[in-house]
């Protein structure tokens, strides 16, 4: 039994490491929001994103 628990633990740990160094999930997840991914700054680029207008705007 602890063989096969070391090799798990060491099997996540890995998996980790390679999420976190790749960031996989975030890119995923940006490619889902419709951004391009900026691997140099690692951020989402998603464009110019404006809110809509307030019901209490006096543009309204």
């Amino acid at each position: 039994m602890f063989p096969s628990a070391l090799l798990l633990t060491v099997l996540l740990a890995a998996l980790l490491v390679w999420l976190w160094r790749t960031d996989a999930v975030l890119v995923h997840k940006c490619g889902n929001a419709g951004g391009t991914w900026d691997a140099d700054a690692r951020i989402c680029d998603v464009g110019t994103l404006t809110a809509p207008a307030s019901p209490a705007s006096p543009d309204r």
